[in-house]
């Protein structure tokens, strides 16, 4: 797992949000992406490589997923040559998605302000 934030201990970061705790952040621009998270939650569930992207000003989080193969061991893109994902974790409903996406960002805005600007 990686290292937590340099000088922010867990503590600090529990107070931040109760749901949902940023324990990695790496940034990457490319499209609406704008990097991957390692969260834990407060069942005790972590998180890798959840997604953070950001479009027109609206900030989104999603769970991490698997690429596509084919029977030969292809990897399926879409039309547009993008790499195609399944899922690995889902919700049961699309207000509980999003209900997590924003706690995510919540969480993320709270110990990366600077993301935000």
């Amino acid at each position: 797992m990686s290292a937590e934030l340099p000088g922010v201990t867990r503590a600090d970061l529990q107070a931040t949000t109760t749901q949902i705790v940023i324990v990695d952040f790496k940034p990457v621009e490319r499209g609406t992406l704008r990097g991957f998270a390692t969260i834990e939650m407060r069942s005790g569930i972590v998180m890798v490589d959840v997604a953070i992207g950001c479009s027109e000003g609206t900030w989104w989080a999603a769970p991490p997923g698997k690429p596509l193969i084919d029977r030969d061991g292809v990897v399926l893109k879409n039309p547009n040559g993008k790499v195609r994902y399944a899922a690995v974790i889902d919700f049961r409903d699309t207000a509980t998605r999003r209900r997590w996406s924003q706690q995510v960002i919540e969480a993320l805005r709270a110990v990366h302000p600077e993301l935000f600007e």
